[in-house]
């Protein structure tokens, strides 16, 4: 979908995978989980993120609000990897730094990437405001795209460091700033007779719950008919909502009403949606669509993190927490001077019954049948240490050769001799 490593790769219910977002920032991956059945497999998810991506960081960002509906504490931890200040980030050949500590969500909000593209085809010459801004992602966009002059509003502090940062590191010198709440914020620029060609209005969600419904609405209304207000003859207002009790119609009713309140003719030139990366679960038929052209897509975005590849980190999983599994973790310190695991500890110790269970163990261990050869073959030399790097090498191979040269016979083996 992107030609460039930056995008999210789970989205939660969407890919099959309820309670998890994944988020690739080049060489880091952030991992926000939600719910207490995904939290438990998060030993799972980032052995899984490894194998595939073999990213040089992996963070859990577990710090959402919907933990403590699950009753999960809240936390962020350095799951892999050398410690990550700051997020790398290039969206539409635009590029970010974002701090991880105080940074919202998993760091960055990828699903505005096509509408901010779309946005720097209005931005060339023109003035843009560009309210609840966090780092910047649409005024910085706007910028780089030409605009004439840029403002950023934004409540934090530390959101407005970080867009006078990105400005900086785009090389742009026209991007100012206004710290504040943003309903005050535009109040203001209204009573200084500011004007602008384009607004952008990105709020965080206003009806955050069902029975927040009435007041959240209003909210809308309010701040549109600010933005619209601010706007120059002909002005664009780029509007848009998070809060998913507000449908699309009636977002488009507030406008439309919001516009006629303050006696604005009010167009609707264009409406945006969700990136590709962040997929709706739809049946496909209904729709009219190719089953197989979502299927396809959804693959393509997972990187082969397909159902089966889940089902199997589910059964290395439960492997693991089993009572052979602990009983491999107490035998770990014993094999673990010759370059073992626990998972080759529990196969060496299981072949002394029979030494071809050695290989039967390590493919259930691996969650791949006995009779696909070459797919062992592979997870086994995808398989990474606690540093990151292949298990299975030259040196632990040897190792194991020798181990069975010298090792005594199978119990089988020397019961037929006694």
């Amino acid at each position: 979908l992107f030609d460039k490593p930056y995008y999210r790769w789970v989205f939660g219910d969407s890919d099959g995978l309820s309670g998890l977002v994944v988020d690739r920032f080049d060489s880091t991956v952030v991992v926000q989980i939600s719910t207490a059945g995904m939290e438990a497999m998060k030993e799972a998810v980032v052995r899984a993120i490894q194998r595939l991506a073999h990213p040089e960081a992996i963070i859990l960002k577990n710090d959402g609000k919907m933990r403590k509906v699950e009753g999960l504490d809240t936390y962020v931890e350095q799951a892999h990897g050398a410690e990550v200040s700051l997020l790398e980030v290039e969206e539409n050949s635009v590029r970010f730094e974002v701090p991880l500590e105080g940074g919202q969500k998993t760091g960055w909000f990828y699903d505005h990437r096509m509408n901010r593209a779309r946005l720097q085809a209005y931005a060339p010459g023109k003035r843009v405001l560009d309210v609840f801004s966090y780092v910047g992602g649409w005024g910085i966009q706007a910028a780089c795209a030409g605009a004439a002059q840029v403002t950023c509003v934004d409540s934090s502090a530390g959101a407005i460091d970080s867009v006078h940062h990105n400005a900086r590191l785009n090389g742009l010198d026209n991007v100012e700033t206004i710290e504040g709440d943003a309903f005050e914020a535009l109040k203001a620029l209204a009573d200084e007779k500011e004007k602008f060609d384009v607004v952008v209005l990105d709020p965080p969600a206003l009806i955050p719950r069902r029975r927040d419904q009435k007041a959240g609405e209003e909210a809308y209304a309010r701040l549109n008919q600010l933005g619209l207000r601010l706007l120059e003859r002909d002005g664009i207002l780029v509007s848009a909502s998070c809060s998913m009790h507000l449908s699309q119609e009636k977002l488009i009713d507030i406008i439309r009403g919001s516009g006629r309140k303050i006696d604005r003719f009010v167009q609707l030139l264009e409406q945006g949606h969700q990136a590709p990366d962040h997929p709706k679960r739809e049946n496909a038929l209904a729709k009219g669509i190719a089953p197989n052209s979502i299927e396809v897509s959804l693959r393509t975005l997972r990187e082969e993190l397909t159902e089966r590849a889940v089902a199997q980190e589910i059964a290395s999983y439960k492997l693991e927490h089993s009572y052979i599994g602990q009983a491999g973790k107490a035998f770990e310190p014993l094999v673990k001077p010759l370059g073992y695991d626990w998972k080759i500890g529990i196969a060496v110790l299981t072949s002394f019954a029979a030494r071809e269970v050695f290989v039967g163990t390590l493919a259930t261990i691996y969650s791949v049948g006995s009779d696909e050869e070459e797919t062992i073959k592979k997870r086994m030399a995808a398989e990474l240490d606690e540093n990151g790097k292949p298990l299975f090498n030259l040196a632990s191979g040897i190792s194991l050769m020798l181990f069975y040269a010298f090792a005594m016979q199978c119990m089988s083996t020397l019961a037929i001799v006694k």
